[in-house]
């Protein structure tokens, strides 16, 4: 049975919505506009902040449906121009129909005269981003990329190990003609945010982008001959890494060198190379380690690890250069979780 009509005052009370009286200072209401044919053609996009059309969406939706076309947010800059804020895509449909009397009704944010370029996209994207960042549509790149733009700290702090990683991710982070593609980048922000998020002071911030890089470096040597990594294999004409195999070798790399003793450390070393890794490649490697939070602990011991066992016999080591139970156990001990075998569950530590 449905609920009966209520008014809105009547929800509130009803629901015990408090009440929070007044307006944020210095806030500036949307404005009502309503654009025909070539005004709406004319419309542009920043694309700092803005993520891409997808013509593939545009192309589902067919003929235009005018009783679809919801309010577009628009801002309008010291100069006159309009830019769209959120609805690109109602934007597309509209000017492929051909129609020029149909109304495209707006909601505008008009900034102060005096705001600078650089001060209305911080605005702008902020907008973007609070209308956005509860829709599956949106992104993690895109929330980032936006983020950047008003300085958001943590968006920032993807942007700086992009940079200094010389990573690229649909052309955001490193402008460098030699940076890599990163390909599975929710588990890149993963690594970034969670496991190495940016330091109270940038000694500690420095320090995370050390571990990284040098987890960088140890996927160039496993992957040296991939083509992945050498060829301009994506369709962005770039050699490209695979962010959950990119954890992984982070991983890796602390595991060798918190966990290991010197001997252990050597064969481990020598063992992390291409030529015991050419059977297969980093994208067969990102398939089988898969996208969640066990990805990097996958790869060590299904990519690494069994990999290593596998190793030791056919080359007949011996020694105190060989990982045992006891070693695992210790890091267990001393580590909790973080490179334990995820096949196996630890009910004490």
């Amino acid at each position: 049975m449905a609920e009966e009509i209520k008014t809105i005052a009547q929800i509130v009370k009803d629901k015990e919505i408090p009440m929070i009286a007044g307006i944020v200072c210095n806030s500036l209401e949307l404005v009502s506009r309503t654009l025909c044919g070539d005004e709406v053609a004319n419309l542009l996009v920043d694309g700092i902040y803005q993520r891409m059309v997808d013509p593939g969406r545009i192309k589902k939706y067919g003929q235009l449906n005018p009783s679809h076309l919801t309010a577009t947010i628009l801002a309008e800059r010291p100069d006159g121009t309009l830019y769209i804020i959120d609805g690109q895509n109602k934007a597309c449909l509209y000017s492929r129909s051909g129609e020029t009397d149909i109304k495209f009704h707006c909601l505008v944010f008009v900034h102060e005269k005096d705001s600078s370029v650089g001060y209305c996209r911080k605005i702008e994207a902020e907008i973007y981003k609070n209308i956005n960042e509860n829709l599956k549509s949106l992104s993690t790149l895109q929330k980032i990329r936006s983020g950047v733009v008003f300085g958001d700290p943590e968006s920032c702090w993807v942007e700086r190990v992009m940079n200094e990683l010389n990573l690229t991710c649909n052309g955001f982070g490193s402008q460098n003609k030699g940076a890599l593609e990163v390909l599975g980048f929710n588990q890149f922000f993963i690594m970034v945010t969670k496991t190495f998020p940016q330091g109270a002071n940038d000694l500690v911030s420095e320090k995370n982008i050390g571990i990284m890089q040098n987890g960088l470096e140890l996927y160039r040597k496993m992957w040296a001959g991939d083509p992945h990594l050498n060829q301009a294999f994506t369709n962005k004409k770039r050699p490209s890494i695979y962010g959950n195999v990119l954890r992984g070798c982070v991983l890796a790399h602390e595991y060798g060198l918190d966990v290991l003793e010197n001997g252990q450390s050597i064969i481990f070393d020598k063992f992390l190379d291409w030529k015991n890794f050419n059977h297969t490649n980093a994208k067969a490697m990102g398939r089988k380690i898969g996208g969640d939070f066990l990805s990097a602990r996958r790869f060590l011991w299904d990519g690494v690890l069994d990999q290593l066992s596998i190793y030791i016999n056919n080359n007949g080591l011996k020694g105190r250069g060989l990982i045992s139970d006891k070693t695992h156990a210790k890091a267990l001990k001393q580590w909790g979780l973080k490179f334990s075998n995820p096949t196996i569950s630890h009910h004490t530590l």
